[in-house]
């Protein structure tokens, strides 16, 4: 079986355990939102947002590394196993001890046990790392859709039953505990394989010398895209932070889903492509790229044009002052969806130190902007958090220009699709808000409205039907016709 049917029938598998994934955390969502309150959100986001770092630093990109490699023996898995565990275990400890730190930090005192709490999380993680990678790398995806579907389904029951039962915002707690424990147990039983003891003669430097990179780079990628998170909470407080928390929830929960699977997939294929053939690796890039524009633009352009009539119809009316805030955020999710092509890149070229450089460039210049966003509350740092998303994803793409990939089709492609898109939905919105009144249903007009609106530009733009039609060339891959 070719790399491109692996890859095809793989993001299949991915992408449907995803689909079942994201819908189980969107009714988590929906229903935690009528029974907590928006303080509640907003205190452990004050927690996660920090204290999500450990996570990045505790795999140190060691796991990308091994599926990435062409060659890796069992006793080389095993050093990085134990490696990810002592770091997890590090991690814990220096959490659940600083925990009172991180109260003063935000000045609010009950963060004390929250802190402690999720700080357990951070070893489940470490101990699980290895065992998912390597299911990866072996183009496990079933299995994987199975252990994340499941994890997320059970962690969602549990989180219910406690908001439910009164528990405020332990509830998410305990949910963000559940499930990291459920992960580590399922990875560890379709891994079926046990760690033999660490071996000083078995070297894994080179590991680190891949790792290290991607883990800078992804650190301070964190840092910016929670900057907003943590200025808000230290700065404006737990409720504003709340409706920030949610909106960006709501809008990057089936993101992060995204990039998961379809990096799963695009990564292992295009490392080895990427030492066969350039013209079929750019070919590859720019068909995965396509298939994200289009799924991911499309489902924002629809949100954004009934966005308040979806909130108070799905969470409730005292949720409304989310509204602008989601839709300020829309375009940071495309800027996001847009990036992941070009970290494809850096992945399966191996060239993970440029992406530590990119870094150093792009973040500081990101949490300038973001920060600029303040002085205007919440939707300020909204915007600005956009704009910084946008600066960093051309940054990114012109950094890639001696490597070989169409640079020029991976920015002007892109924002042509996501103009239409959003065209569509502004006036789709517009004409509903201005002359059509038919209360709940105003919803389903609003998005068939838009849905005719693109068949014009599907009709007038040749370009854009070129770039609709090539989203079914998936099925030629799927059927090994490639």
């Amino acid at each position: 079986m070719s790399l491109s049917v692996k890859a095809a029938r793989g993001g299949v598998v991915m992408m449907s355990g995803q689909i079942v994934k994201v819908a189980l955390q969107f009714g988590s969502l929906i229903i935690l939102a009528r029974l907590l309150q928006p303080e509640d959100f907003g205190l452990v986001a004050m927690v996660i947002a920090i204290y999500g770092i450990c996570d990045i630093l505790l795999d140190f990109g060691l796991s990308t590394a091994s599926i990435q490699v062409q060659n890796i023996t069992k006793a080389q898995i095993s050093n990085l196993f134990w490696v990810n565990v002592l770091i997890g275990l590090l991690f814990t400890l220096i959490s659940y001890f600083s925990a009172s730190l991180l109260a003063s930090f935000y000045a609010q005192p009950e963060l004390t046990k929250i802190a402690q709490y999720v700080s357990v999380v951070f070893l489940f993680n470490g101990i699980a790392a290895q065992y998912k990678a390597q299911l990866n790398r072996n183009f496990k995806f079933k299995q994987m859709a199975i252990t994340d579907t499941t994890a997320v389904l059970l962690s969602v029951c549990i989180g219910v039953y406690f908001a439910y039962a009164g528990h405020s915002y332990w509830a998410i707690v305990y949910q963000q505990i559940a499930q990291a424990l459920i992960q580590m147990l399922l990875y560890m039983l379709f891994g079926a394989w046990l760690p033999s003891l660490p071996s000083r003669h078995v070297s894994i430097r080179h590991f680190f010398k891949f790792g290290w990179g991607l883990a800078g780079s992804q650190l301070m990628g964190y840092f910016s895209r929670n900057i907003p998170a943590i200025l808000i909470g230290n700065q404006i407080g737990a409720s504003q932070l709340g409706f920030y928390d949610r909106a960006n929830k709501l809008l990057m929960l089936p993101l992060n889903q995204l990039n998961a699977p379809s990096s799963s997939v695009a990564v292992p294929v295009l490392s080895r492509l990427a030492v066969e053939d350039q013209e079929k690796y750019n070919r590859f890039l720019l068909f995965g790229q396509n298939i994200i524009v289009h799924l991911v633009v499309f489902c924002l352009a629809l949100t954004c044009c009934q966005t308040e009539r979806l909130v108070q119809l799905v969470l409730g009316t005292q949720w409304l002052e989310m509204v602008p805030v989601y839709r300020a955020l829309s375009f940071a999710g495309i800027f996001l969806a847009l990036s992941y092509a070009s970290y494809w890149v850096f992945l399966s070229k191996g060239i993970t130190a440029s992406l530590f450089k990119l870094g150093l460039v792009s973040r500081p210049i990101s949490i300038l902007i973001i920060c600029l966003g303040l002085p205007a509350g919440v939707i300020g740092v909204a915007y600005a958090y956009s704009a910084s998303l946008l600066f960093t994803w051309l940054l990114g793409v012109f950094w890639l220009r001696k490597t070989g990939v169409p640079v020029k089709s991976m920015i002007v492609d892109p924002l042509i699709m996501s103009a239409i898109y959003y065209s569509a939905s502004f006036i789709a919105n517009y004409v509903v808000d201005h002359y059509v009144d038919f209360a709940i249903y105003n919803i389903l007009v609003g998005w068939l409205l838009m849905l005719l609106i693109l068949a014009v530009f599907y009709l007038l733009v040749p370009k854009f039907k070129r770039s609709v039609k090539k989203l079914f060339e998936v099925k030629s891959y799927i059927r090994n016709k490639q």
